[in-house]
């Protein structure tokens, strides 16, 4: 009984070796896979794409959160919170730390209207690097807010 086993295990093994060296040529005269290289010739294009998009929607989300950041300051120099542009400026600079480090603030009031402009470099809002190795850009964000005091 056990060289009977032993006998058609040997022979399943041959066929498995021969099918699949069947299959292997098959498969190479086939034309059915030429689709999957130009899928993978194409795959690095879409990849960056998509990257620059990733990228694009950081840098308006970080856009957006300097902007409220700013509003905020500005805001609360109007109401009499900061009792001057500087120290508006700091808190602009403390609160939006964690976004940028290397970003300039400037505050002035002028006919009752409180103007603070921010700088940033997009080299600091971007996650890959992908628009800074573009072009060295630099956001700037500009905010007015009336005096009420």
């Amino acid at each position: 009984m056990k060289k009977r086993a032993a006998t058609y295990k040997a022979i399943g093994e041959h066929n498995r070796a021969f099918s699949l060296l069947t299959a292997m040529t098959r498969r190479r005269r086939s034309e059915e896979g030429s689709a999957t290289i130009e899928a993978v010739m194409w795959m690095p294009f879409f990849v960056a794409l998509f990257t620059l998009i990733v990228d694009a929607t950081i840098i308006f989300n970080n856009h957006s959160n300097v902007l409220r950041i700013v509003h905020d300051a500005n805001r609360a120099f109007s109401v009499g919170r900061f009792e001057s542009g500087a120290e508006t400026e700091t808190s602009i600079r403390n609160n939006a730390a964690h976004i940028s480090s290397g970003m300039t603030v400037q505050t002035s009031v002028t006919n009752g209207v409180i103007v603070t402009e921010v700088k940033v470099p997009v080299s600091d809002l971007d996650m890959t690097g992908l628009f800074s190795s573009i072009a060295s850009a630099t956001l700037t964000i500009h905010a007015q807010h009336y005096l009420e005091i």
